[in-house]
């Protein structure tokens, strides 16, 4: 079945964030929004073919640009987990970073991976790759970064 994509909402700066399917035979489907790199679902057949979605997420948009995002189905990044004091060294150097976790970064901070609009690019009607550049200094972190994820 062919990779198919939709509209799904708009950020708040009204760039639009778009809804990915790619399925295969037996009923595996899954959902990526361009909003985070966010896996919104993944349906599979049990043992006796009942299709079930196993993957927490939400049916809006809305719900994933909440000030208390649960960080469902996100990519993560820069740093996965809690940097105390929003601090940390590397190479001699020592960085702060974004806190968004009382005094701690979690996650990348407010504006991590999982906040951030990814450029899609089908490379097949089986393969979706989502890329993102953070840019040296991007809430704190030091170096540019490319990412990309099939």
């Amino acid at each position: 079945m062919p990779l198919t994509a939709e509209p799904f909402g708009a950020l708040p700066g009204g760039s639009p964030v778009i809804c990915y399917t790619l399925s295969r035979p037996g009923g595996l489907t899954l959902r990526v929004l361009t909003s985070g790199g966010i896996v919104q679902s993944l349906e599979v057949p049990d043992a006796h073919g009942d299709m079930a979605n196993v993957v927490l997420g939400f049916a809006s948009l809305h719900w994933y640009l909440a000030p208390d995002n649960t960080y469902f189905g996100g990519l993560i990044g820069r740093f996965a987990n809690r940097l105390a004091g929003g601090r940390f060294s590397l190479d001699d150097q020592n960085y702060t970073v974004d806190v968004n976790d009382g005094g701690d970064c979690l996650h990348g901070g407010r504006s991590g991976f999982d906040r951030q609009l990814w450029h899609a690019e089908a490379l097949s009607d089986n393969d979706l790759r989502l890329s993102l550049t953070s840019p040296d200094g991007d809430q704190g972190f030091p170096d540019r970064l490319n990412i990309e994820v099939t």
